[in-house]
C-alpha cells in the first residue's frame, strides 16, 4: 500500500534512513577525497542539504563546500552527520577539517 512505501522508504534522508521517528547517525571518512594527513586540523567547514516531507531538498552538503566555507586547501578529515525526524526533516552535514 501507499502507506507502507511511505513508511519505509529512504527519500530525502542521506545515507541513514529513520523509518521510525527519530534517527542520528555520525560517520567519518574521505567521502572519496583526497586526504592530505600531513596537514594540520586549524580550520573546519561545514556543509548541508536539508530534506522535507521527503519531497523538497535542498544545500550543497559536497566536501568541496565544506572545505570553501572554512578556507580549507589542504583537507585532513572528513566527517558526515545524518539526523532524520520521522520523514518530516532531514539532515545531512559535511564537516571538513584541515588548513
Amino acid at each position: 500500500s501507499i502507506g507502507a512505501l511511505f513508511l519505509f522508504s529512504g527519500c530525502a534522508t542521506g545515507p541513514v534512513a529513520g523509518a521510525f521517528t527519530f534517527t542520528k547517525h555520525s560517520t567519518g571518512g574521505d567521502a572519496g577525497v583526497a586526504l592530505d594527513v600531513s596537514a594540520s586540523e586549524s580550520k573546519t567547514g561545514s556543509s548541508a542539504c536539508r530534506g522535507i516531507l521527503g519531497l523538497i531538498s535542498f544545500g550543497d552538503c559536497s566536501v568541496d563546500a565544506a572545505a570553501k566555507d572554512g578556507g580549507i586547501s589542504k583537507v585532513k578529515s572528513v566527517t558526515h552527520d545524518t539526523t532524520n525526524i520521522l520523514y518530516f526533516y532531514s539532515s545531512y552535514t559535511t564537516t571538513v577539517k584541515g588548513e
